[in-house]
């Protein structure tokens, strides 16, 4: 790699290749809150259904201390959706209904007024 172009190149090609991205909270509430156990409950069930192509991205402090562990689902296409409380189980019914069947499950979504949603 000699370029900055060809670095570009490379990194789009491979961001062309997922199928979306699911972002959760590790900042120190997060990781307090359980949301170690949410990157794992979302890596298996992601695993278990094989679906491939799903990057999950741990983040820092989101500021939202008393609704964490977050979790940020990015469909291509589609706006961004953030889970408030995502423990094991509810990650895991995330992946189903949002990620497989495309149904957002309303009662766990953050509310547009939250400060995040500048983000």
């Amino acid at each position: 790699m000699d370029t900055v172009s060809q670095l570009e190149e490379i990194r789009d090609r491979v961001l062309s290749q997922k199928s979306g991205r699911i972002l959760i909270s590790m900042g120190v509430c997060g990781v307090a809150a359980g949301a170690k156990n949410t990157v794992q409950a979302s890596r298996e069930e992601l695993d278990n259904r094989r679906l491939s192509g799903w990057a999950i991205v741990q983040t820092g402090c989101l500021g939202i201390c008393d609704k964490e562990p977050l979790m940020i689902v990015e469909k291509p296409g589609e706006s961004r959706v953030i889970y408030y409380g995502v423990n094991e189980e509810r990650a895991r019914q995330i992946v189903v209904n949002h990620i497989v069947n495309n149904f957002i499950v309303g009662h766990w979504v953050l509310p547009e007024d939250q400060s995040i949603y500048s983000y």
